[in-house]
């Protein structure tokens, strides 16, 4: 493996050159951002868009390395700037059934540094297929390296209920809806749809779901959030608890996304008015 500022100069080259020649794919990125980033006029959101391009290669080279991260240093202050205003993690490592969820902003590394933490263990996450063998297997050693155990999308539904109501701990990238069920929420200052899994699970199992995100803020140092606790409430009938948490979640994916909206992976289209483009 390259060492890492190498990998972050190429990273910055093959990010360039993508944002210079996939025409269409940087479409549908400026149009994400222009969302959430308003104030932002032409030349000013054209180089966010680059911005984020080489940042998405970034994220790409960290996870294939997430084995090769050394723990101690990773987690040491001036590397890692935490931020638990509810502190949810004060009693760590958490216990019982749990969802994390993040949205695409190096989510694998959440698995990481939750491990490095010693906040959560033996994490399972619901993983999308790549339609490609060795990177299916690539990432999948990279999990179970920091003790994150991969489950596919497709028996995701079943697999992840059996293992909430088994006190396990299960994590989600929550911002996208790769299937056919989803739920219409208020994203920052638009609308989307939204997977409906992580509410629904809530809700059936009791499981409170925990909000985190992972940022870059330099090429050595990280800031992780943890946002507040979304816990179901059995007072309400089953589909206003769901529609409930999927608003909240809605909510705290938009603060997510403004918080690093150049780290946030988004070339397709995301936005309900831009889903038919």
């Amino acid at each position: 493996m390259l060492p890492k500022q190498c990998t972050y100069t190429v990273a910055y080259f093959i990010g360039t050159l993508s944002w210079i020649l996939t025409e269409q794919t940087r479409r549908h990125l400026r149009n994400n951002l222009a969302v959430i980033l308003p104030s932002q006029k032409n030349d000013a959101l054209d180089r966010t868009v680059r911005k984020n391009y080489i940042n998405f290669f970034i994220t790409i080279f960290d996870h294939s390395n997430i084995s090769g991260i050394n723990a101690v240093e990773a987690i040491k202050p001036e590397k890692l700037d935490i931020i638990d205003p509810y502190q949810v993690f004060k009693n760590a490592p958490l216990s019982g059934p749990v969802i994390t969820t993040t949205i695409h902003t190096n989510w694998e590394l959440v698995t990481a540094y939750l491990h490095f933490l010693n906040w959560i263990e033996n994490l399972q996450i619901i993983t999308l297929d790549h339609k490609d063998e060795y990177i299916n297997n690539l990432f999948a050693q990279q999990r179970k390296a920091v003790q994150g155990e991969s489950i596919a999308l497709g028996k995701a539904p079943l697999a992840t209920l059996r293992s909430l109501r088994q006190g396990r701990a299960v994590g989600i990238a929550g911002d996208r809806l790769y299937g056919s069920h989803g739920i219409r929420a208020a994203v920052s200052r638009g609308y989307t749809t939204l997977p409906v899994g992580p509410a629904s699970l809530a809700v059936q199992t009791q499981a409170p779901i925990i909000p985190v995100l992972l940022a870059r803020r330099s090429f050595q140092k990280y800031m992780l959030i943890v946002g507040k606790p979304i816990v179901a409430n059995s007072t309400q009938n089953k589909n206003e608890q769901v529609m409930r948490i999927s608003g909240e979640l809605g909510s705290m994916y938009g603060r997510f996304i403004e918080a690093a909206p150049t780290q946030w992976v988004a070339f397709q289209p995301f936005w309900e008015h831009t889903l038919k483009n």
